[in-house]
């Protein structure tokens, strides 16, 4: 009978110390729970129609609302924005109409939610970033260390051509304009001129041919699967690359402030196949004495009337031209540094090169009078008397007209006075 209390009392022991054993574990060890779901984030978007950015919670968070932070660059600047949206179902939707509201085309967009959990305490949810290109179509990257050529209609010859080309451009602007650091170009090119403009026209922006997004490190341009298309990768991503390359020796600032002839003039003297159209038009405006003024082409080229648009391209590549052999390229970097610190089209012209733009204005066009050739000082008086007489004919044409009735008035008066006895 007492052997058999004992067993009694060591099992009541051992349940006793299993029991204790228990107790001084962590629960969450040894009565199961259920995970909580991570917090997920995604987004989706058509270039130029709508964005939608979407987070996914635990619904047994409670969480009813979420903060949603977006960051992206415009125009050289960081732009940041914060919406706040409610959540349903653990689910919360940020929707955004591009027409409306539209992003900088080809820019980095980093989003992140954040919200507060039951403790109030605030939680953020790992950023994400995507790029905001045109998904319109299906790009195929020719990937190189330092340019990547996207092309949704072209042949692997063309791409290959279209990066040499990049290479050779860019190993020339720095050796012009002493640049010794690169970072890598991606270059977009579409098949005609009339998808580009469709796809800078859904953002809010158009041009005509090409177009550089220096802030993002993008250039856009237009390359034809056609005879032309070799003329055009030698014209258009040289052009453009010469922005791009501006953009990131100057800095923002120092961009915006250099005189839109000087930046398109750089442009064009840097093109690999120059255009003989521009050529053409600076001969004719030239003769018939109707040259914009040097000091109307200081702000961008759109103020200008259409007929107007290619003959300022045309006198800017002239100018540029000019400069370079006056001056040197040395006398090109003074100018173009000049305007870093954001001086005026003036200002920065007379601060590097110690004149004014009409003295420039009057230089150049006795320059261009004269073929294109250096002159000597005789030479020079002379060219300038024959600008000045052929910019002055047709006013001094419409004042003889004004005046010739008067003089013969006074002269026939005249004569009629001697005639009386």
């Amino acid at each position: 009978m007492m052997h058999r209390r004992r067993s009694l009392d060591w099992q009541k022991c051992i349940w006793i110390a299993v029991v204790w054993l228990l107790l001084s574990v962590h629960p969450a060890s040894v009565f199961p729970v259920i995970a909580q779901e991570e917090p997920d984030a995604t987004h989706t978007f058509t270039f130029a129609q709508q964005l939608e950015i979407a987070l996914s919670i635990d619904p047994a968070l409670a969480v009813d609302e979420a903060w949603l932070s977006l960051k992206f660059l415009r125009g050289g600047q960081w732009e940041s924005e914060t919406y706040l949206q409610k959540v349903r179902e653990g689910r919360a939707r940020y929707r955004r109409d591009l027409r409306e509201e539209p992003l900088p085309p080809f820019t980095t967009v980093t989003y992140q939610w954040a919200y507060e959990d039951a403790e109030e305490t605030r939680v953020e949810v790992e950023p994400v970033s995507f790029l905001y290109e045109d998904n319109r179509f299906d790009w195929q990257p020719l990937v190189a260390e330092d340019f990547v050529i996207h092309w949704f209609a072209g042949t692997d010859n063309l791409r290959a051509t279209a990066l040499e080309t990049a290479r050779a451009a860019q190993r020339q602007i720095a050796e012009r304009l002493e640049i010794d650091e690169f970072e890598q170009v991606q270059v977009y090119i579409y098949p005609s001129a009339a998808e580009l403009q469709l796809a800078l026209r859904l953002v809010g922006r158009d041009w005509v041919g090409g177009e550089a997004l220096p802030e993002v490190g993008v250039v856009l341009s237009t390359i034809s699967s056609t005879d032309l298309a070799m003329t055009e990768i030698q014209r258009e991503i040289p052009h453009e690359l010469t922005h791009l390359l501006l953009f990131r020796t100057l800095g923002p600032q120092g961009y915006r402030s250099l005189p839109t002839w000087l930046n398109e003039g750089l442009a064009l003297r840097m093109e690999q196949t120059p255009d003989a159209a521009l050529v053409l038009a600076l001969e004719r405006a030239s003769q018939e004495a109707r040259l914009i003024p040097l000091p109307d082409l200081c702000a961008p080229f759109y103020a200008l009337g259409a007929d107007q648009v290619v003959l300022a391209y045309a006198e800017s590549r002239s100018v540029v031209a000019y400069l370079e052999q006056t001056y040197g390229w040395s006398g090109i970097r003074a100018l173009t540094a000049s305007y870093a610190d954001g001086r005026d089209c003036s200002a920065g012209f007379e601060h590097a090169l110690g004149m004014s733009l009409t003295d420039l204005e009057r230089d150049w066009r006795v320059w261009l009078d004269n073929d294109g050739r250096p002159s000597d000082s005789t030479q020079q008086q002379l060219a300038q008397i024959r600008v000045v007489l052929r910019d002055l004919a047709p006013w001094l044409g419409v004042t003889l007209l004004l005046v010739l009735p008067g003089i013969l008035g006074i002269w026939l008066g005249r004569s009629k006075s001697a005639a009386m006895p």
